[in-house]
This record gives structure tokens, sequence and C-alpha cells, in this order.
């Protein structure tokens, strides 16, 4: 997959933290003599929908080098992943798209948008004071992951096209590999607690940079998830408050993401809006890709 995306070779530490959430029996791979030329996979999911949750396969590393395309492959391995899930009695198949033409033809249509968020930090103030309750701490990764993972439970169930996550991805997601840093710090990872339970988290890292006018940093923001409104407040006014920084930004965010009604700037965040993921039915389509 990292040869035909154009990327680097794993190394053995992503490997090894890879292993944990791969599922080898959902896992393809075609091969050519001994050279492997194409990939996909699956992760076994129960993602929110409007009124409840059903169980979905998460479609994910797929890839078909170049000197193998318009083969057949890609179809094969499509036809094979919605037997897969038939079988299994998963209802819906999602996956996120490198390109936006490529999985119409295989029934796969756009179900969920996301926003893109710049802030300036010089209009960050929020409109009202947040009221006195909660307590914020810098955690640990061990920490993080058994906290991290109780709050991504609550505000999952509420939050249509999110997906359960248990501690194997929290740790996934907390790996903090530098390739992933593109040159910005290691992960500030912050918890939101409410009365000793946790509530929210913050996961961020910081570019710094300065100018002739001074610092002029950049706060890239990971991951925001609340169960309560107190905690949302709380987080992002942490997340603006952190000095040196100049601006905020942030990706797969929702697009109902309601920051701008705490701010007195009513033009902040900058927005953009993306495509999210996309879904296809998968029962009574054994064997069919369109």
């Amino acid at each position: 997959m990292r040869r035909a995306f154009g990327a680097s070779l794993p190394t053995d530490e992503e490997l090894a933290i890879s292993r944990e959430i791969t599922e080898f029996d959902r896992t393809l791979a075609v091969f050519e003599g001994k050279e492997m030329v194409a990939t996909a996979g699956i992760f076994s999911y129960e993602m929110t929908v409007p009124g409840g949750t059903l169980p979905c396969g998460g479609v994910t590393r797929v890839s078909v080098v170049t000197t193998h395309r318009r083969r057949g492959l890609l179809t094969a391995m499509m036809r094979r992943q919605l037997d897969d899930m038939q079988e299994r009695g998963e209802p819906l198949a999602a996956l996120y798209a490198s390109e936006a033409p490529i999985y119409g033809r295989f029934g796969y249509g756009l179900s969920t948008y996301q926003a893109a968020v710049d802030i300036d930090r010089s209009h960050g103030a929020f409109a009202n004071k947040i009221p006195a309750g909660g307590r914020l701490s810098m955690v640990d990764v061990p920490t993080g992951v058994r906290e991290f993972t109780r709050v991504w439970d609550q505000a999952r169930r509420s939050q249509p096209g999110m997906v359960a996550l248990d501690e194997r991805w929290m740790r996934n997601q907390l790996a903090d590999l530098e390739p992933l840093r593109e040159g910005a710090s290691p992960h500030y990872r912050v918890l939101h607690q409410t009365d000793g339970n946790p509530t929210g988290f913050a996961i961020y890292r910081l570019k710094l940079d300065w100018d002739a006018s001074g610092p002029n940093g950049t706060l890239r923001l990971e991951m925001l998830v609340a169960a309560t409104a107190e905690a949302y407040a709380a987080l992002w006014r942490h997340v603006l408050d952190v000095d040196l920084m100049a601006r905020v930004t942030a990706e797969m965010r929702p697009v109902d993401e309601p920051l701008r009604f705490l701010l007195a700037d009513s033009r902040q965040p900058k927005t953009r809006i993306e495509d999210g993921v996309r879904t296809r039915s998968v029962h009574g389509t054994t064997g069919s890709t369109g």
C-alpha cells in the first residue's frame, strides 16, 4: 500500500503498532508470483447512525500498484469484501476515499461532510465567560488510552458517522510516530474531568515559529472530543490560550462545529467543507459491486 501511494516503507515500530488493530482474516493481498501488487482490508466497527448504531465494515488500505491497474483487481477485491460483510451480517460498508470518483462505481455514496477550520488566535476570545467547574490536566499515554476511550464511547453515541473505538484503537491514535509530526512537536494530551469523571479530551501538536512581530506558531489540533458542553468549551478555551501560537488549525471536524457560537468574532473560525465518509448498503448485494 505504501508503495502504491508513493510513501516510504513502514518502520518496524509502525508495523508493531499497526499489528494490534489489523484484522488478518479480513486483509487481502493480490500477488503476481512473489510480488504483492494490490491490497485491501476491513476493520470491524460499530457505527452510529440516526436512531441507533449498526455493525459496519470499515474498508481500508486499498491499493493497486500502477503497473497492474485496469486488470480488474480492485473490482475483485471489492466483490470479495462485500461477500465477507454479507456473510458476517454487517448491513453497512464505509470508507474514506483517497480520490472522490473511484468508489461510486462500487455502490458507495457520500454520506457525511467534514470541516477543516483555521482560527486566528487574536480573534479567539469567547463572547461569554466559561462557567467555573471541571478540571483540565495533561496526562501520560496509559492514562490517555484509558480515559480518552471512555470519553469517546460517551460522545460517539450522539454523533452519526462516528464509530466505536476500544483501547487498542486509542493506543494507535496516541502512538505519536515521528513521521506523523511533520516538523511539529510530540503530542500534548489534555483531559477534562467533572467530579472525577472523564468528560472530554484534546490531542494537539505545536509548531513554533517567529517573525519580525514576534511568536507566530501554529497549534495543530488532531482530536477534540467532549461528552458535555462544559468540557467542549473548556477544551477549546485551553487550545486557544496556548502561548506563542498565532493560529489554530484542525481537520476532520463536524460541519456543525458549535465553536463559532462561543466566539465573540462571528466570522471565526474560517471553515472549509470537505467530503467525509462514503457508505453503501451490504444486505442483498452478495457479489455485487454496483
